[in-house]
């Protein structure tokens, strides 16, 4: 089978849905399948380039309609059909789309090829926005749903669609990696990810000052970049709290599992997770979470069995989550063993590469 991903964005930019993806392409070529994959451009990057086995295609789709320039708009909508004539594809993937939205449309009326929808990020829109994306979804064959929060979001958004909405859990390949035993004769909480207001960057960081004043020993690593990084930095040192906290910047996917070996305690302090990849990485190598009751999240997370959930916004209850776990080792690791069950069992990745391709066969 000949698969078109096409997404916002992709490697090198790190992210939850770029992760996913190339794990997700890479499985589906060791099946057989050939992958091809549309994103926006990436600066200093060629527009087009093999990573691992599947063929990148960069193109300007969003740039393109905000400048709003109609024989810029034709042309490249010309190449995309020829393009996708030449790929011949026989199901398109579409992942966390609304950029490209414009073209997609305007593709599937001359090249209705079999298309499904899934979305690695809330739907945080609206006006035109929501109307386009309504659009996409009305016009594609099937939704596929990471996580049930997500369903309900896109069901409460599109109602029309309930027909044609099923649900695959986002899931990752086992790290080859085993995990360690935890310690907390010096505890360590990651934060993991973009640094983005909305990932509660700011929260974990003024948890993670009540927890030094009860365990001055701690530690916490800030691994990821974003806009917000300055603004953490300067709360880090307002705080007085600079020689605890080490910020790493972006770390290789593939060093991912040895870090979380280093922790204590994975975070995640959203305010809101369509499903939340950083958890169930965390769950895989045996680390206890803490995590925003919001969205996925409770999916993965069972309060007090696999780790602890916590109200959004709210640094008070999350330090004392974060304290609880740091006192006690034997519970840190209790939770740990049970959250790598839980995440080897009901996240199979297996599972949900082959629902993907029953999903593509059924399109068809």
């Amino acid at each position: 089978m000949r698969i078109l991903h096409w997404a916002e964005t992709y490697l090198p930019i790190i992210g939850g849905g770029e992760i996913f993806i190339q794990n997700l392409t890479e499985s589906l070529e060791e099946k057989g399948h050939q992958n091809f994959i549309f994103s926006n451009p990436v600066s200093g990057l060629v527009d087009r380039e093999k990573i691992g086995s599947s063929t990148v295609f960069r193109h300007p789709f969003q740039s393109t309609i905000l400048r709003r320039d109609l024989s810029s708009i034709l042309r490249l909508e010309k190449h995309l059909i020829s393009l996708v004539r030449d790929i011949n594809p026989d199901v398109v993937h579409l992942h966390t789309f609304l950029g490209g939205a414009f073209f997609y449309l305007k593709l599937r009326k001359t090249n209705p090829v079999r298309t499904i929808f899934s979305t690695h990020i809330p739907i945080h829109t609206s006006g035109t926005g929501i109307d386009m994306l309504g659009k996409v979804v009305g016009n594609v064959d099937a939704v596929a749903a990471i996580s049930a929060a997500m369903k309900d979001e896109i069901l409460t958004r599109f109602p029309e669609v309930s027909g044609r909405t099923v649900i695959i859990l986002n899931s990752l390949p086992i790290p080859s990696q085993s995990p360690t035993n935890i310690e907390l004769s010096f505890p360590v909480f990651l934060m993991l990810g973009r640094l983005v207001a909305e990932k509660g960057g700011a929260e974990f960081i003024s948890a993670f000052s009540a927890v030094v004043k009860e365990v001055p020993d701690a530690k916490a690593i800030v691994a990821g970049d974003g806009p917000e990084r300055e603004n953490l930095l300067q709360k880090v040192r307002a705080l007085g709290i600079q020689e605890h906290v080490n910020f790493t910047g972006w770390i290789p996917p593939e060093d991912v599992p040895a870090l979380l070996n280093r922790v204590a305690c994975v975070v995640v302090p959203s305010f809101y997770e369509s499903f939340g990849l950083v958890a169930l990485q965390a769950m895989q190598m045996g680390r206890p979470v803490i995590a925003s009751d919001v969205g996925g999240l409770p999916e993965m997370v069972t309060h007090g069995k696999t780790g602890l959930l916590v109200p959004p916004g709210n640094p008070e209850t999350l330090a004392k989550a974060m304290l609880e776990l740091a006192k006690d080792s034997q519970k840190a690791n209790a939770l740990g063993q049970a959250a790598a069950v839980k995440a080897s069992t009901e996240f199979s990745w297996e599972s949900c590469v082959s629902s993907y391709l029953a999903l593509y066969q059924e399109i068809r």
